[in-house]
Parts: structure tokens; sequence; C-alpha cells
């Protein structure tokens, strides 16, 4: 599986690091199938604040070996936004420090629509089914979150870098 990484620097070595935030699958490091998505979080990560690009948004590409991951370590992947991958997310959005039971965690992006859709949730606004019709009618994407450490070392490949033009 070639998946992809959008940053302000290439990265040939990940790391599975802790955030300064809660992230929607935990510790870990980040990616997508798709490159159009990676692009995009590599201009986000390169705008400042008055919405001009400081840097080079780069997007790093990697080989995740699936079949060989499958086989010695434990993947995770949510069908869609369903009732378990919303209940998921909320969990890993209340701990900073959330650590997916996962090593491999692949399912849809939280996006700034279901921040929305789950602050109304959590105020008891709305019902946890009326959340997840919110939220199917959303774009395509995905995440691919890596959860362990040993799974870089073992499954992935760094194979090059492009940059955002």
């Amino acid at each position: 599986m070639i998946i992809y990484h959008g940053s302000n620097m290439v990265i040939k070595e990940p790391k599975v690091i802790k955030s300064n935030r809660a992230l929607d699958f935990g510790i870990g490091f980040y990616a997508t199938t798709f490159k159009v998505q990676a692009e995009k979080w590599a201009v986000r990560k390169c705008t400042n604040f008055n919405g001009e690009i400081e840097g080079t948004p780069i997007v790093s590409i990697y080989e995740l070996d699936l079949n060989f991951a499958n086989e010695n370590f434990k993947i995770y992947e949510y069908e869609g936004v369903t009732k378990e991958w919303l209940e998921f997310i909320l969990s890993n959005r209340k701990d900073i420090n959330s650590k997916s039971p996962y090593d491999i965690t692949i399912g849809e992006v939280a996006d700034d629509q279901v921040f929305a859709t789950i602050n109304l949730l959590t105020r008891g606004w709305i019902e946890i089914d009326t959340a997840i019709k919110r939220l199917k009618f959303k774009s395509p994407n995905n995440q691919v979150c890596i959860n362990n450490q040993q799974v870089i070392t073992e499954c992935l490949k760094f194979i090059g870098m492009e940059e955002v033009k």
C-alpha cells in the first residue's frame, strides 16, 4: 500500500510521537492513501496566521507492507462513518496521551464538520445516530495511523518525496 504524509519537511524516518493535541486515532504517525489529501495537509502545515505560505509544502511517500503487518501486528480498519468509529474518536479526543489498542488504525478523518457534530453530540443537542447521518455526506478521505514504532521499522519504506506546487 502506498501512503502519503504531508508536512513542511521531508520525513525519511517517521517516529511515533506524542502530539500537542488530542488526535483521532491516538498517538501515532499519520498518513493517507490519498495524495491530494496529503498535499492539503502539507499546505496547511506551511500556512501562517495571515494565510500566506511559509516554507515548502512537502509530501513524503512510503510503501507500507500490509501483508507482513497483517501477520505480525494488530491492524484495525473502520468501515466508513459508524458509531464505533465516532466513539473511538471521541475517546481519543478526550485524552492527549491516548494510545490506540492497535498497531495500525485506518479510517476516515474527523474534519471541521466532524468537530462541529461532535460538539453538538457532547452537549447533548443531537443523538449519536443523527451525528452519524450528518457525517456520512463528506468527500472521500482516510487516515492511516501507525501507532507502533516497530511497524515503521519493519513495514514502512520511504520511497520518495514531492514538493507541492
